[in-house]
């Protein structure tokens, strides 16, 4: 079921499997798949609450590891940029040993990053030895918030003058041409249309498109301000994003040196790599 992307079904599935032989491996296993089918679904707040229940229960085993792991992983897919540094900081202190301890680091320094917290970014990244296989993009991802790039190239103060003197300027200035040209022509309809009614004397219809122009004229400051920060916003999320490639990251990528064993007799086999 979970390989068919039936995760509500498989969820049903897990529990009656943890139901039916509690206490042993395959229980645990079963908490294991229910953490990842919820959040499969995106379903954050309950795929969270599964892996750390895993994690409390299964101990330092290999199986805890991974709990703590996915938990972290979770927050991370999340955007809960705080939550995830929390469970990355929380899996260095209890599995500070582990193969996957530097890939950790990798994701612990991207939520620094994203939380703003540079140093403590570069802090992580320099704790990767020399002799780490993931050395390489931790160098280079060091580099990268070494010497960041302008990410407020726009000024939204500018932006909004420029639009208060000619009408989709500043839209114009902050990379959004098209929305600069739909409130330049819809200024100068509004005010031609106003001083033409007016001048026929039809003061009613002038007044209305007199208003209709100083509403559009105002929405063509704000629209201006907001897009040099939205143009902000995009240009250092295109840093984030790159900075995470740079990490090597991919999203739910597994343990590698950690593996949840199957108890005696039992064959659990995960054939998807999660």
């Amino acid at each position: 079921l979970f390989q068919e992307k039936d995760y509500y079904r498989a969820i049903t599935e897990y529990k009656r499997a943890a139901f039916l032989a509690p206490g042993t491996e395959i229980a645990r296993q079963a908490g294991l798949g229910i953490g990842l089918s919820y959040r499969a679904g995106e379903k954050w707040e309950q795929a969270a609450d599964a892996f750390q229940a895993l994690a409390a229960e299964a101990g330092t085993s290999a199986l805890g590891a991974r709990a703590a792991w996915e938990l972290a992983e979770t927050w991370r897919l999340a955007e809960e940029d705080a939550k995830a540094r929390d469970a990355f900081l929380e899996f260095l202190r209890r599995f500070p040993s582990s193969q996957d301890a530097d890939r950790a680091r990798l994701r612990l320094a991207a939520c620094h990053a994203r939380l703003e917290e540079i140093k403590e970014a570069m802090e992580v990244l320099d704790q990767v030895p020399e002799t780490s296989p993931v050395k390489k993009e931790a160098r280079k991802a060091r580099e990268a918030l070494a010497s960041p790039p302008d990410l407020k190239p726009k000024s939204p103060g500018l932006a909004g003058t420029m639009s208060a003197v000619l009408p989709g300027s500043g839209q114009w200035y902050a990379g959004r041409p098209g929305a600069g040209a739909g409130y330049f022509l819809l200024n100068v309809a509004l005010i031609g249309g106003a001083a033409e009614a007016y001048h026929t004397d039809r003061d009613v219809l002038g007044t209305v498109l007199a208003a209709g122009a100083l509403l559009a004229y105002s929405a063509n400051i704000y629209g201006a301000v907001d897009g040099a920060h939205q143009a902000n916003r995009e240009s250092e999320e295109r840093y984030l994003r790159g900075l995470e490639r740079d990490l090597g990251l991919s999203p739910g990528e597994a343990l590698t040196g950690l593996r949840a064993p199957s108890s005696p007799g039992v064959s659990v086999t995960w054939t998807v790599r999660f």
